[in-house]
């Protein structure tokens, strides 16, 4: 599968497909940009929901620090009520060498936020719905035995706000004492680091695009490594509209 890198966050937006469904199966890799905001969707995906849960036979490539990479998502303070109903909070996402990125999210009131980390692959069915004007990517289904459902924390109706991801390109590059935004050039030039991808809103393509961005092992010092966890954030509504 051909990496995804920063260029793509020049190209036009995919057209979105009603009630795509995504299996959470197993796949060696996902990569996103930084900012985490373009992905197509990935080859062999398909926007119908399979008979069956179906392995990969490709091999991964582990290694001893694997878990060196990998963080999970983490919350900042205490939720806030928002000025127009809901509440929001802090949540930060791991970038690797010590880095965090942060963001303020937004949630229903009477939901609740709910941080999973899972390894791959996932076992997850993902539909588009829309929701409050918006689209947004709901768990419509676990694959039994798979690793979602062992969990006992992702439940079927839980909506995806964001999720941990690879992306090409460093966050920061040093120019003398400072560290500044790279350019595009020194993006796409870079290695694969760890990224986050906030799917609110976001056509179903780049969401499935950020969830298999771990084809692609995140550069470094020792080598590549695969990531073999991934930690999502979801929001788990009451019923009713």
């Amino acid at each position: 599968m051909a990496p995804v890198t920063a260029s793509l966050l020049q190209q036009p937006l995919c057209r979105t497909r009603a009630a795509a469904i995504f299996q959470g199966r197993p796949v060696r890799g996902d990569r996103l940009s930084t900012t985490c905001h373009s992905f197509p969707l990935p080859p062999g995906l398909s926007i119908r929901r399979p008979r069956q849960h179906r392995g990969s036979a490709r091999s991964k490539r582990r290694g001893p620090n694997s878990a060196a990479v990998f963080a999970s998502v983490t919350r900042y303070g205490v939720p806030e009520d928002s000025s127009v109903g809901g509440w929001m909070q802090t949540f930060g996402f791991p970038l690797g060498a010590l880095k965090v990125g942060r963001e303020i999210l937004k949630f229903r009131k009477g939901s609740e936020a709910v941080t999973v980390d899972l390894p791959r692959p996932l076992g997850i069915f993902f539909e588009e719905k829309q929701m409050d004007g918006k689209r947004c990517c709901v768990v419509d289904e676990l694959v039994e035995g798979g690793n979602a459902a062992a969990s006992g924390v992702v439940r079927v109706g839980d909506v995806l706000r964001a999720t941990t991801a690879v992306a090409k390109g460093a966050d920061r590059v040093t120019v003398g004492r400072f560290q500044v935004e790279p350019s595009l050039g020194q993006r796409q030039a870079g290695g694969y680091t760890l990224a986050y991808f906030v799917a609110d809103d976001q056509p179903f393509d780049r969401v499935m695009g950020a969830l298999t961005s771990f084809a692609n092992p995140v550069d470094t010092d020792e080598g590549p490594v695969e990531v073999e966890v991934v930690s999502l954030l979801l929001e788990r509504r009451e019923e009713g509209p």
